[in-house]
């Protein structure tokens, strides 16, 4: 990503990206507090199940700026709704991933999935003792160059949406149909 305009977060966005943090740093709590975080807020939004930073590589949203240029794209998309959407891999894991494809769960993790409706979408779901390391970053800019999600592992299409483009929407749900979401046994 040399050579663009450089990421930046809004305020609004740092509270989204909190549900890929399993912890926050205790020294980052007052920029939280600041846009208008309180502890329960941060505690809710760390405990969102799904793929999570490694707290030693990245300890704050901000973090995922300084990653991106040391990580090398192997997807890239532009979807319809003008946002840009990137995979980067890095030399090094960056924390766990919360999706996987059907066809890579073993033969007896398959009869432990269920479905469920989320978002008008029947979705996949596995309860397994653990998210899998990943070392791939996916992120998705806006035509400002503004950071509008980040997570760990690869691209993931939005859930399909009433107003979202047919051919997208089909591609969409054809993903959805063949992936599935880790949730972690306690």
């Amino acid at each position: 990503m040399e050579g663009k305009k450089r990421l930046t977060i809004t305020d609004q966005r740092i509270a989204h990206l909190l549900r890929h943090f399993s912890q926050i740093d205790t020294s980052y709590r007052n920029e939280l507090y600041r846009i208008g975080l309180n502890d329960h807020a941060i505690l809710e939004a760390c405990s969102v199940p799904g793929s999570k930073f490694d707290p030693c590589q990245i300890k704050k949203p901000d973090d995922i700026i300084g990653l991106v240029d040391r990580g090398k794209t192997v997807f890239s998309i532009l979807q319809p709704n003008g946002n840009h959407a990137i995979t980067l891999e890095f030399d090094f894991n960056i924390g766990s991933e919360g999706i996987l494809s059907m066809n890579e769960l073993t033969s007896s993790e398959r009869e432990l999935v269920t479905e469920s409706m989320r978002s008008g979408t029947l979705l996949k779901f596995v309860r397994l003792p653990q998210l899998r390391l990943t070392n791939r970053l996916t992120l998705v800019t806006n035509i400002n160059s503004e950071l509008v999600t980040a997570f760990p592992g690869r691209y993931a299409p939005p859930l399909p949406y009433p107003e979202m483009v047919q051919d997208e929407k089909i591609k969409a749900n054809e993903f959805w149909n063949n992936h599935v979401f880790i949730e972690v046994t306690q």
